[in-house]
């Protein structure tokens, strides 16, 4: 299963900064290889910023780490670790079924039901892609 982490909004230097941190966080607590894409800063600005995160081989025991590491990442901001605020939607994409929940309000129970969804459709062969996206945006 694939699944997207989306900076959505506009992007500024230090949400490229707090979201490559986050690929960091992802890379180390789930054990993927995740890769970035990104766009063209503005002039002046050294580098692209990071806005898409793809992960290419999520299975189902790893979905729940990555909630856990997603739901991590976002109480920073409670903590104050993140300057700026996000919210952040997870949306679960499959044949028949779609929902987006937002990730605080993600409990491990609907977790469980979220990846025994995920399960009961990979059993069917399916041309559709099925995948998990997770939008972050920006508190204004």
């Amino acid at each position: 299963m694939k699944a997207y982490i989306k900076l959505e909004g506009d992007v500024t230097g230090e949400d490229s900064f707090y979201f490559k941190e986050l690929t960091n966080l992802i890379e180390r607590e789930c054990d993927l290889s995740v890769k970035i894409e990104g766009i063209e800063s503005q002039p002046g600005v050294k580098g692209s910023l990071a806005i898409v995160l793809n992960i290419a081989s999520l299975t189902l025991t790893t979905i729940q780490t990555l909630f856990t590491t997603l739901q991590y990442w976002e109480s920073k901001q409670r903590n104050g670790e993140l300057e700026l605020k996000y919210s952040v939607f997870v949306v679960v994409y499959t044949r028949t079924f779609k929902e987006r929940l937002l990730l605080k309000n993600l409990s491990a129970e609907k977790v469980i039901e979220l990846q025994e969804i995920i399960r009961q459709h990979q059993l069917q062969p399916s041309l559709e892609d099925e995948y998990i996206e997770v939008q972050i945006l920006k508190q204004r």
